[in-house]
């Protein structure tokens, strides 16, 4: 009987052991890959590899365009392409509510402030293209380097561009306000 507790309690035991064992396996198994993954991305680099340098002019190109100004827009998608050739591409995509003519006006008027801004440094070319139920009303692209902040909004920016493409609807608004 004295033989049957004492393999009893050593069964037991070692029930018990291998349980904790399992558990602690899993655990000590999450720590090493959380111990892992942060030494993975903490590692610095030997001072054998030389770091590369960034000129102010490329430092300005990586900076988030601030397309805010385009208010009326229901978005704003842009592609720079600065580095390669100094051109900044807009899609001004908006909303159904005014008149082609009208949501043109609106960009071209917010383009102004747009050219103006730091951000843009480095822009020879800035392409707008305006878009209004995904279907494209009108498009200009604007040399920067001969746009020149003026009294009258429109029509400075409009000196430094050349007009695209501007629908039908776009064409008679702009000729009945003589805006372009």
């Amino acid at each position: 009987m004295k033989k049957l507790k004492i393999f009893s309690l050593l069964c037991i035991c070692t029930f018990f052991v291998l349980i904790q064992a399992c558990s602690s396996e899993d655990t000590t198994q999450e720590e090493n890959k959380v111990l892992t993954n942060e030494t993975a991305t903490n590692i610095t680099p030997t001072s054998e590899t030389p770091s590369p340098t960034i000129k102010p002019e490329e430092a300005q190109h990586d900076l988030n365009i601030d397309t805010s100004v385009f208010s009326y827009a229901e978005s704003v998608d842009v592609d720079d392409t600065r580095k390669v050739n100094k051109h900044i591409n807009l899609i001004v995509n908006m909303n159904e509510g005014p008149t082609a003519g009208l949501a043109t006006e609106h960009v071209l008027l917010q383009t102004y402030d747009f050219l103006q801004q730091e951000d843009i440094k480095g822009a020879d070319i800035v392409t707008i293209s305006i878009n209004q139920n995904d279907t494209l009303i009108s498009k200009i692209t604007v040399d920067s380097r001969k746009f020149k902040a003026g009294e009258h909004l429109i029509n400075s920016v409009l000196a430094a561009s050349k007009i695209d493409h501007m629908n039908d609807d776009v064409v008679e608004y702009g000729e009945a306000l003589e805006r372009w």
